[in-house]
C-alpha cells in the first residue's frame, strides 16, 4: 500500500492478516464515500 501497512517482505511489521484488514477497511471507506456521492 502506498502509505501505512507493510508486510515483512516490504520492510514492514504487519502480518498478512493485518494487511488484508487494512485493505478491507480502506475499500469500505471508499464505498461509503462513493455511496454518499451517488456513485455506488
Amino acid at each position: 500500500m502506498q502509505a501505512g501497512v507493510r508486510t515483512l517482505d516490504l520492510g514492514g511489521e504487519a502480518t498478512t492478516s493485518d494487511f488484508t484488514d487494512e485493505v478491507v477497511r480502506r475499500l469500505r471507506l471508499k464505498l461509503e464515500v462513493w455511496r454518499s456521492l451517488g456513485r455506488a
